[in-house]
């Protein structure tokens, strides 16, 4: 279970009392109490309690709440279509061997025109490494740079190094984004010395970007590109995966009874 102590990386508690509520409270098994005796009559959770669990990881590693319930199903055919094969092939290779991937400090560079579903083919794949049991965090590259201006604050100091060195998975999305010109040596100095730690821990890196690896250098400079792309393959994706789904939403949201 991920556990930080800044307000920054820990789970709001209004968001852990709702998922209490709405897993545990009116459960007609234990009746709100997440106790049941087992057939020899000691304690143990109720399933009530593992189901909460499953959803709170799912916001303790920030993955955002529009990916908790989707699935491969959810990529559409039209979509699929338009993907290079060897592309699929070697996702799913990645998703089959998630924990060797994790053993090698393996990761994946996604990149992709904005909708093309390079961040929800990402948190695809964190939430199928948190169903195998280990840890994964999901953060915009913004957002990292900016708990990196805070390492002064002991809570966000611990909880980065933790961010950096100790989960198993973790996914930046758009790391291609530009910085602010002030935040500029943050990027080029501190960001790598921090990253370098998971390289030294062979620890995974899945990365998101419209720009290609070798454009990557001239965004954020040499030294960060070197880090992010240091054991990562490249997937390419192509078309509009958001767009199709608002299509379909269209579809269903406007359809007439006859």
């Amino acid at each position: 279970m991920l556990q930080f102590f800044s307000d920054r990386f820990s789970v709001d508690e209004t968001i852990i009392n709702r998922l209490l509520v709405k897993h545990t409270k009116d459960c007609p098994i234990c009746a709100g109490s997440r106790v049941v005796e087992d057939e020899n009559g000691d304690p143990v959770h109720c399933e009530c309690w593992h189901r909460y669990n499953q959803e709170y990881q799912l916001y303790a590693a920030n993955i955002p709440p529009e990916y908790h319930f989707k699935t491969t199903a959810n990529l559409s055919e039209s979509w699929r279509a338009q993907q290079d094969e060897q592309v699929f092939l070697n996702l799913g290779q990645y998703r089959k061997r998630i924990e060797d991937a994790r053993k090698e400090g393996f990761g994946l560079y996604l990149k992709g025109e904005k909708g093309a579903g390079t961040t929800f083919i990402g948190t695809l794949l964190l939430m199928h490494a948190i169903e195998c049991g280990m840890t994964a965090y999901f953060i915009q590259f913004r957002d990292l740079i900016d708990a990196c201006l805070s390492l002064r604050d002991e809570d966000v100091k611990e909880d980065v190094n933790n961010l950096i060195t100790n989960i198993d998975f973790l996914m930046l999305d758009d790391v291609d984004s530009v910085p602010d010109v002030k935040n500029r040596d943050i990027v080029e100095s501190i960001v790598p010395n921090m990253l370098k730690k998971r390289s030294y821990a062979k620890a995974p890196i899945i990365a998101t970007a419209t720009y290609g690896i070798e454009q990557l250098p001239g965004r954020i400079g040499e030294s960060l590109a070197a880090v992010l792309t240091e054991r990562v393959s490249l997937l390419p994706f192509r078309g509009n995966v958001k767009r199709q789904g608002v299509k379909d939403l269209e579809k269903e949201f406007f359809k007439t009874d006859e």
